[in-house]
């Protein structure tokens, strides 16, 4: 909310007032986004906090100023609220292992390994919820078949025939690979904190003469909030574990063995001879012509050990959303509060008009004759300092005589005509500096001085605005050298040493000759 005042007098009664038009501002509060229950789904991204709310601005405009020590005015930005915690990943899933009772639901039926034939073995299919990837054989040599479940889990048979001088050798061997575990979902991202309000701003003058008070106010930027903690990614799920039965027809070496367990994978390699843990591999023998052709099985790593990183949310820190970004208060216009208060309480301006009759009061008080010699006295003297012109140097190098423009001269009545019709809020800079130039070398009489006080008070307040840009000074002066008797960059610097004095002298000045006529 913005406050504008504006009026002849401000007194602050008591011994202290406060004026609050500070944000609100947002309590600091852990909040955390949803969390995952599907590992294919990450955590929630955290919401990014609100922005705090901005100060509004404030405008006190008035002539006196009574007890201004005793009112602090507050206009601080509220605080941003913190951003909320990434909601966590979930877990990820276990991978499917295999049992020994597994094995031997899915192991072809066999009595003899030597006796049942190669037509038994090459028979072989198991249940319709494995999928064969990968076939090979060669007639009375080799079987080597390799399948896949729905879970994930692998299956290699292979039966072998190993050629021996006087007899042959059958090897088995039946694999299953356990499924891997999936990855956790990764946590939410971090929601930023919102932005702090703005802080506000104040004008407390006299408008008048741009005189300003001591008041104590306190401007300070809301903090920024927290920045929220991504959220925490599941775990991967343990691997399933592998299994496998090897088997051989017949020697000293024949025996039948599972190899693995519960708790982890298998590794193997290939040996170049048999032993009483290797099993022939067909596929390598006679396709691939390996020496080392005989698989051996060892145990591998553990199922839940097995180090699979979850991809992490990258920590946002700078992006907001724009509900986070803090939003200024909107500027209060001191022209168009001024042009608002005039329309409210009539087209005299309400400074002026208190100050007419405070002056007029005062000198019917006084003794007539005396009040009258003091007047015309300070008229003269007034009329004297406000027509003074200084000896100047023109810049005559930069732009000849003949090449200037003549400057408009006025008589009285048309420059109010021209000040009433063609000046405005969109006045541009350089005409807005001739009006206030021409001000102080036109005799205006009271009503004449009268019918523009709006229009002296609303360009005077810009002038003096756009005087403080060291820019639009030269670009005034710049303007002034292209008419004859222009102003140049030194006459208008020191021109605006004693603008306001003058600009409230000249004001006073105007009303003097009619309050003769109230004395007489």
């Amino acid at each position: 909310m913005n406050l504008s005042i504006i009026t002849n007098k401000i007194n602050v009664f008591g011994e202290q007032r406060k004026i609050v038009l500070s944000g609100i501002n947002f309590e600091s509060k852990n909040k955390k986004a949803a969390n995952s229950t599907n590992p294919k789904f990450n955590g929630e991204k955290g919401n990014d906090g609100r922005a705090g709310n901005s100060s509004g601005n404030i405008a006190l405009l008035t002539k006196e100023f009574y007890n201004e020590s005793n009112l602090r005015i507050e206009l601080n930005g509220g605080n941003g609220e913190d951003g909320e915690e990434g909601g966590n990943g979930c877990d990820g899933n276990d991978g499917y292992g295999v049992s020994e009772s597994d094995i031997n639901n899915l192991i072809i039926s066999y009595k003899s390994l030597y006796w049942s034939g190669f037509n038994h073995f090459n028979s072989y299919s198991p249940s319709s919820n494995w999928t064969l990837t990968e076939s090979d054989s060669k007639a009375s040599d080799f079987v080597f078949r390799k399948y896949k479940d729905e879970h994930g889990r692998k299956m290699t048979y292979s039966y072998a025939r190993d050629k021996g001088v006087i007899y042959s050798t059958y090897d088995l061997f039946f694999i299953i690979e356990g499924s891997n575990g999936c990855c956790g979902s990764a946590g939410g991202v971090n929601g930023v904190g919102g932005e702090g309000g703005y802080r506000g701003t104040s004008i407390i003058e006299n408008p008048e003469t741009g005189e300003t008070f001591k008041l104590s106010v306190i401007r300070n930027a809301g903090a920024f909030g927290n920045d929220g903690k991504i959220g925490k990614s599941g775990k991967s799920g343990n691997n399933g574990n592998d299994l496998a039965l090897i088997d051989r027809s017949q020697g000293k070496n024949s025996s039948k063995f599972y190899e693995g367990d519960s708790d982890h994978k298998l590794s193997w390699d290939y040996v170049y001879e048999a032993e009483t843990k290797s099993r022939l591999n067909g596929y390598r023998r006679y396709i691939e012509k390996k020496s080392a052709c005989f698989i051996k099985f060892g145990s591998g790593e553990r199922t839940n050990t097995m180090e699979r990183e979850t991809e992490k949310a990258t920590e946002t820190t700078s992006y907001r959303t724009s509900h986070s970004k803090a939003v200024a208060k909107a500027s209060i216009l001191i022209d168009e509060l001024i042009t608002e208060s005039t329309e409210i309480f009539g087209q005299e301006n309400a400074f002026l008009d208190d100050a007419c009759k405070d002056a007029t009061e005062k000198f019917e008080d006084e003794d007539e004759a005396e009040e009258t010699e003091e007047a015309e006295e300070t008229v003269n003297e007034e009329v004297v300092i406000l027509r003074q012109k200084e000896n100047i140097q023109k810049l005559s190098k930069f732009i000849t005589n003949n090449d200037k423009g003549k400057r408009t001269k006025f008589e009285p009545e048309e420059f109010v005509t021209h000040i009433l019709k063609d000046f405005g809020r969109g006045t541009e800079c350089g005409k807005v500096a001739q009006f206030m130039f021409d001000l102080f070398t036109i005799e205006l009489n009271p009503e004449q001085m009268k019918a523009i006080t709006l229009q002296i008070l609303f360009q005077r307040y810009r002038f003096r605005e756009a005087m403080q840009d060291s820019f639009k000074q030269i670009l005034v002066a710049a303007l002034q050298q292209r008419i004859n008797d222009g102003k140049t960059f030194d006459e208008i610097k020191e021109f605006l040493k004693d603008f306001e004095w003058r600009c409230s002298k000249k004001i006073k000045t105007s009303k003097l000759p009619k309050m003769f006529e109230r004395c007489r």
